[in-house]
């Protein structure tokens, strides 16, 4: 289960489980990852204000609306420091309550909206693929599948929202995205044993 730190700090309503409910799953046999801090998966521009301070709200629109994609007209360094921040933060936050062991930390990133670089920005691919060992998308396409491998970005579904039930995986597992990204595979192809 990947979690959105902000969502279990209760910044976002009362919908979303809090850190009591959440910090019990690894209990239950769950394995906890990261999702995203306090707000990289807000919904912007209805964001807490701190997530906000220093962004141009008026830049953000239903194209561009990413925490971590856009700089909505911060310059590269500010927007490198608030990625780096949320992404710090949000690790330590969650480290604190998923029931981690010792020097243990979120190893997996699931890229909030399913959204990466896409190979465009190279200093995001890099910082994310130095700070997770892998980084699922729902976004990898035929284009972008060299920069998908070489930043270790995996294809992902998510289950839960209309149509996306068990039956939409089952159709959808012969996607050549879910192969772009593969150790082994090739995009169109079945993924061979031991690929990613």
């Amino acid at each position: 289960m990947f979690v959105v730190t902000g969502y279990a700090d209760g910044l976002y309503g009362s919908e979303y489980a809090p850190w009591k409910i959440v910090s019990a799953l690894p209990g239950q046999g769950w394995y906890l990852q990261l999702h995203a801090g306090k707000c990289g998966h807000a919904s912007l521009p209805y964001a807490p204000a701190t997530c906000l301070a220093g962004i141009d709200k008026a830049l953000i629109n239903s194209s561009h609306y990413q925490y971590y994609i856009w700089n909505f007209g911060q310059t590269d360094a500010e927007f490198e420091a608030r990625v780096e921040k949320d992404i710090k933060n949000g690790l330590a936050d969650f480290t604190r309550h998923a029931g981690f062991q010792a020097g243990e930390r979120s190893l997996l990133f699931a890229a909030p909206f399913g959204a990466w670089s896409n190979g465009e920005n190279p200093w995001l691919d890099r910082y994310l693929d130095g700070q997770f060992s892998v980084i699922f998308t729902q976004q990898i396409k035929a284009s972008t599948e060299a920069a998908a491998k070489k930043y270790h970005v995996r294809y992902r579904l998510e289950l839960g929202y209309g149509t996306q039930s068990a039956s939409y995986v089952m159709s959808n597992l012969d996607n050549p995205a879910f192969t772009r990204a593969g150790a082994t595979g090739t995009v169109g192809s079945a993924p061979t044993a031991g690929s990613g």
